[in-house]
């Protein structure tokens, strides 16, 4: 499941993300994501003029969370009026698959409120 903890979003396996609309900040603004069967020829949309992002349902959670990544890099991207960026797919896919990819290897490396249980349980 996605949890939004304050500015973290942490994913389990196993469990499927809400149906319900849910809320989540991207550099101070506020988003709507929803999690949907109607979207036409895409894994997932960003929608700045509405401030939502939507993602396709899929039974594989760790794809959804992909998707929802590379959603959240294209609102990185925009926020910061860095356009260029944002329209690169290539870029934002790579970069979005990185940043899942480690967020998925390493289990609260993203929670600011338990970095330093992290740090505790990485210690060599």
């Amino acid at each position: 499941m996605v949890h939004q903890h304050g500015n973290v979003i942490n994913h389990s396996y196993g469990e499927e993300l809400p149906k319900e609309p849910f809320k989540i900040k991207v550099i101070g603004t506020e988003y709507t994501v929803k999690v949907t069967d109607r979207i036409n020829g895409t894994a997932g949309e960003f929608l700045p003029s509405n401030e939502r992002i939507e993602i396709r349902g899929y039974e594989n959670t760790s794809y959804m969370f992909k998707t929802l990544w590379h959603e959240l890099l294209h609102a990185i991207f925009h926020l910061n009026g860095d356009e260029e960026l944002s329209n690169d797919e290539g870029f934002v896919q790579r970069t979005s698959n990185a940043i899942a990819a480690i967020l998925e290897e390493n289990e609260g490396v993203a929670d600011v409120n338990n970095f330093e249980c992290f740090l505790e349980r990485r210690r060599v």
